[in-house]
């Protein structure tokens, strides 16, 4: 190891200025592995703790994350940039109590995290929430859905909507990028072409879900700012989001 990456998030891209070599790398790598091993460790302690209360076979379970980790697939660390995949897959694993429904054993089918509010309420039997953007995910978990989801994301340097098998991604300077992930999903090799047919269909539903975001943002705006002490900063900044 060339040199120490460091142990708080916000550190990590002055850090990766003086990277100079692929240790370097596999050294912060090797971090994130040792992270991901200890959050599994943990939630086998949590199912084992329900096991141990009685509670395990009839709770829902599931285990997803916010986002993922960049290691310069796209020449930056973390994840506060633009919305490639290697940012936005993440894992999402329900464990059902026996008897809830029959799901299939697996979906590879593009979903995102709005849909999990949604979801758990309707597994749990309870009412619909009218203010939910995403939809509930059980009939895809049946495997009675098969309906076209669009995926809407947002960094802090573009907007993106992908569908399962294409992503166009808006940056705020004007670029846009469109790839087929069936052929290209490490999104190394942008169309050069004109933005028709399936770029263009994603561009309308980008711009419907931008207005829509929009006049949602005026809605809840109330005439207040928010105000962050500094151990609120702090936080924000040790998480690498400021």
């Amino acid at each position: 190891m060339e040199s120490e990456p460091p142990r708080r998030g916000n550190r990590v891209a002055e850090w990766a200025e003086t990277l100079d070599s692929e240790t370097d790398l596999a050294a912060l790598q090797a971090r994130y592995d040792q992270e991901v091993a200890f959050v599994d460790a943990a939630i086998g302690t949590l199912m084992g703790r329900l096991q141990e209360m009685g509670l395990y076979e009839n709770t829902i379970v599931v285990v997803t994350s916010d986002h993922g980790e960049g290691f310069l697939e796209h020449g930056k660390l973390l994840h506060s940039y633009s919305p490639y995949d290697e940012v936005l897959q993440v894992p999402l694993v329900f464990r059902l109590p026996q008897g809830l429904l029959t799901p299939v054993p697996d979906v590879d089918f593009p979903v995102g995290l709005i849909d999990l509010m949604p979801t758990l309420l309707e597994l749990a039997r309870l009412p619909a929430a009218p203010q939910a953007q995403g939809r509930s995910l059980v009939s895809l978990m049946r495997g009675e859905d098969s309906t076209e989801r669009w995926i809407f994301t947002e960094s802090a340097e573009a907007v993106a909507v992908r569908s399962a098998t294409h992503k166009l991604i808006r940056f705020h300077d004007g670029r846009q990028e469109f790839y087929d992930l069936e052929s290209d999903p490490g999104e190394q090799q942008p169309s050069a072409g004109p933005c028709v047919d399936l770029c263009a269909q994603l561009a309308e539903q980008l711009v419907g879900h931008q207005h829509a975001m929009s006049e949602l943002r005026k809605l809840s705006q109330d005439g207040e700012t928010a105000i962050l002490d500094e151990k609120e900063l702090e936080e924000l900044r040790s998480l690498g989001y400021l």
